[in-house]
């Protein structure tokens, strides 16, 4: 009883001295308690996500946006939220404080307080995209695209080299050219007004590691998920969180996981202190305050040591496209698939030429063999082997005409078949799938504009990438990332490590089709013959990759397009989702 006394002693306490020393003409105490997990969770407004926790509480480099609506609580963690659209699965971390539920306040008499000069905010030069523009990673045509910025989009300025301008825009910088960039605005400085300072949480542990090589820092620990970069040799990383043989660390400011094996503890983290109940206090704009925790005392890095041969961790090398796991062979010929191994027995079906099988046994001259889902036995004589590279991904699949008809949407169906054949909202219908997307009146930036169950000529009914990967994201906790702007190089490379890639094109790869839209009050030339489909197959030896296309009213519609044909279609707009 007295422990507990004590505690609701320091949060008046605390509440009292804030109020005492701020220069505001109300305060109001949140008191809203945080949901439990299966529970539902409703989200007023746009807010950030995060990819952990301890980013969420500190609010900092956050990878997608919650549109508004009612989602499932995961995961409740020292305060921090995982919030999914599918229940009982993993999702994306919220700071709920950035949620203002509405929740009545309860008030607090102000107190005069002098007031605190605050400095000028900085300047900030924005422009427009005059046409689709690239995002390149430097000031020339032969840096590697990062991403494509939308025509009228607005970037922002960070560095002006004449004829190419550093630019910020949807998280992303990089440099683009001056040619297609205008209407240069630059904001005036304003005085805001004092903002009450929003503590940091300290890491899950905070210690001090230093890489004994070259060391790749990834999105999971496990070396079969994705680089976020090469840490150098020598380089200081704090410790988020330990999972024995790897190790979720921060360093220039991105969180990964990293092999235990080449990181050497430099400093322990300081002691635990139990920390005070925190005061939830909001000032308009809303902040949460809370009592400090003190933090660990910080580690001047060591400078860089110079090794003429750091000592081999990881590879960094690319590696080397691996060799099938199975068997495979390809038919020289029309082939019988027979229910036996012999001439005698009944022929399930005919496998065209050139088709690729695979061999699961044999008898003889006979092989029993796969195809297009069914089992039976043919002919050696007429297989011979698949010489190069060959995969395929056999997605689940979903038509988007039958028995949900939504002849208008071809992006979000491509995008539920990807998530599903990694693991990720099996438990979400098709029709769940598509209600739940976030929709707007015209702009596909901002959501589906229209309905993917209507068709409607005056709005050009589509979501682009950016919008979708969010949505995405809200399952898929960062696995879904807008690939827009690779090449078709790069979507074989996905296809081979088993990432199946949402692509942009046009109907039936034919010419570009362009009709005016109104987006927001803005009259926009965009492309009208556009079809999204799932590339789930490459074959290097025919150069062709494997289609999963929605539309279709019975059957799955999967077939092999040739590489040029695709990639006169893609590199229209090099559009394209991949999940990881």
């Amino acid at each position: 009883m007295k422990r507990s006394a004590s505690k609701k002693l320091s949060v008046a306490l605390s509440a009292a001295i804030l109020a005492s020393t701020m220069g505001t003409s109300y305060f109001s105490v949140l008191a809203n308690p945080l949901p439990i997990a299966g529970s539902s969770y409703s989200v007023t407004s746009a807010i950030p996500g995060y990819m952990d926790s301890a980013m969420a509480s500190r609010m900092i480099n956050s990878v997608t946006t919650y549109q508004a609506g009612n989602y499932y609580v995961y995961k409740v963690y020292q305060g921090m939220i995982n919030i999914s659209k599918a229940s009982n699965a993993p999702g994306i971390w919220i700071n709920p404080t950035q949620n203002m539920t509405g929740a009545a306040p309860v008030t607090v008499n102000p107190v005069p307080a002098a007031p605190e000069q605050v400095p000028s905010a900085p300047t900030v030069t924005t422009m427009k995209t005059t046409a689709y523009l690239n995002m390149r990673t430097g000031p020339a045509t032969s840096y590697n695209s990062v991403l494509v910025i939308p025509k009228g989009a607005t970037v922002t300025l960070v560095e002006d080299k004449g004829e190419w301008k550093k630019i910020t825009y949807n998280g992303k910088t990089g440099w683009s050219s001056g040619k297609y960039l205008s209407g240069v605005s630059v904001s005036a400085p304003v005085n805001l007004p004092a903002a009450s300072p929003v503590p940091t949480v300290p890491s899950a542990n905070g210690a001090i590691y230093k890489t004994t090589g070259n060391l790749y820092m990834r999105t999971g620990p496990a070396k079969t998920t994705a680089s976020v970069l090469i840490m150098p040799y020598g380089a200081h990383v704090t410790l988020v969180e330990d999972g024995g043989e790897w190790k979720k660390v921060t360093y220039n400011g991105k969180t990964g996981w990293a092999s235990g094996k080449y990181l050497q503890l430099v400093q322990a983290a300081s002691a635990p202190v139990e920390p005070q109940p925190p005061v939830a206090v909001v000032v308009p704009p809303p902040v949460e305050v809370v009592t400090p925790e003190p933090t660990p005392t910080p580690v001047e890095p060591a400078p860089p040591i110079e090794v003429t041969t750091p000592p081999p961790t990881e590879v960094v090398t690319p590696a080397p496209v691996p060799e099938p796991a199975v068997l495979l062979k390809k038919t020289t010929g029309a082939l019988n698939m027979r229910n036996g191994a012999g001439t005698q027995y009944a022929a399930i079906m005919v496998i065209p030429k050139g088709a690729v099988v695979e061999v699961i046994g044999t008898s003889g001259k006979w092989f029993n063999i796969t195809y297009q889902g069914k089992t039976g036995w043919s002919s050696s004589d007429y297989l011979t082997d698949v010489n190069g590279v060959y995969k395929i991904l056999n997605v689940p699949y979903h038509s988007q005409l039958t028995p949900v008809y939504a002849p208008v949407g071809c992006e979000p169906t491509a995008l539920l078949m990807g998530l599903q054949y990694k693991g990720i909202a099996t438990n979400v219908s098709y029709r769940q799938f598509l209600d739940a997307m976030p929709k707007h009146s015209s702009n596909p930036e901002k959501g589906f504009a229209g309905s993917p169950y209507t068709l409607d000529n005056s709005i050009r009914t589509t979501i682009y990438p950016q919008a979708l990967t969010d949505y995405g994201n809200t399952y898929a906790a960062g696995r879904t990332v807008n690939f827009s702007g690779s090449s078709v190089d790069d979507i074989k490379k996905e296809i081979l490590a088993g990432n199946p890639v949402v692509v942009y094109l046009t109907v039936k790869r034919q010419a570009p089709i362009y009709a005016n839209y109104n987006i927001e009050g803005t009259t926009q030339s965009l492309l009208k013959n556009n079809h999204a489909v799932l590339v789930t197959g490459y074959d290097s030896e025919a150069n062709q990759l494997r289609i999963t296309d929605s539309w279709s009213w019975s059957g799955r519609n999967e077939y092999w397009v040739d590489i040029p044909s695709f990639a006169y279609s893609y590199n229209l707009r090099n559009h394209s989702i991949v999940i990881r």
